[in-house]
């Protein structure tokens, strides 16, 4: 079974485009998915910010020039629990998505 999301958010750095060992690519990069409260004066306040990792697998050469830091994109994929290893030896848990249909819509 597979958790399913949607990310609203934006690219949060340069993406970078890999080739898979048998043979394909792969292009990850990070969004930022910003949740605001409106405030009494009508402006807008973060509340906080979430990171997520990306991957994806297919249109990964036309998503990775479509694509630029800063750029909002809608992310249809599958949630996934990683972990990666701190500056100090600490591994840590990280949200991600896999992109398995390629999905980076540019809004």
């Amino acid at each position: 079974m597979s958790n399913e999301l949607t990310i609203v958010g934006n690219v949060g750095e340069t993406i970078e485009l890999h080739n898979l060992p048998g043979g394909g690519t792969v292009c990850n990069f990070s969004v930022a998915d910003n949740r605001v409260r409106q405030l009494e004066d009508g402006s807008y306040k973060t509340i906080n910010t979430t990171w997520r990792r990306v991957a994806a697998y297919k249109n990964a050469e036309t998503i990775s020039e479509a694509l630029t830091k800063g750029a909002r994109v809608i992310i249809r994929g599958i949630e996934e629990m990683r972990t990666y290893t701190r500056t100090d030896g600490t591994a840590r848990p990280a949200l991600a998505a896999r992109i398995p249909a390629g999905t980076g819509i540019p809004h």
